[in-house]
């Protein structure tokens, strides 16, 4: 486990080394009130997903691209939304059959929090999004 913000800091590497990559063309946004930041979660939880981001996301776009991390408390529950602007329709049957990003992802949340979470995949036309939900920990 890791708190958030540390979270976040490996992930702020991870993205400034695709920010090189698009430029211009990628835009992040992260949103994450100060008081979560103390809050711990699976150490590498959000890297796969944003990964997942790029992959399918912002590298087939031709033009400009958005990932969004938002993050909120809902009761005793920590709500992570990511979303990413998509052109195509994806089958995420396949992609999680061909992956092991998001497979593991949910097997290690399984391990970890056994039935007591939430992991979703939604798309429609322009983007998708991956949503988690997880007790709150300090």
């Amino acid at each position: 486990m890791i708190s958030l913000e540390a979270e976040l800091e490996l992930l702020d590497q991870y993205i400034a080394l695709e920010k090189r990559r698009f430029g211009d063309k990628l835009c992040i946004n992260i949103t994450c009130p100060e008081g979560l930041h103390y809050y711990s979660i699976p150490k590498l939880l959000l890297q796969p997903i944003v990964e997942n981001s790029f992959k399918h996301g912002v590298s087939q776009i031709l033009g400009e691209a958005e990932i969004k991390l938002i993050f909120k408390k809902e009761d005793d529950r920590l709500l992570i939304q990511i979303f990413n602007t998509t052109h195509h329709k994806m089958d995420w049957h396949t992609v999680n059959s061909k992956g092991i990003g998001l497979s593991n992802t949910v097997e290690r949340l399984s391990r970890i929090y056994h039935t007591d979470y939430s992991f979703q995949v939604r798309q429609n036309q322009s983007q998708i999004l991956v949503e988690i939900t997880i007790p709150l920990q300090v």
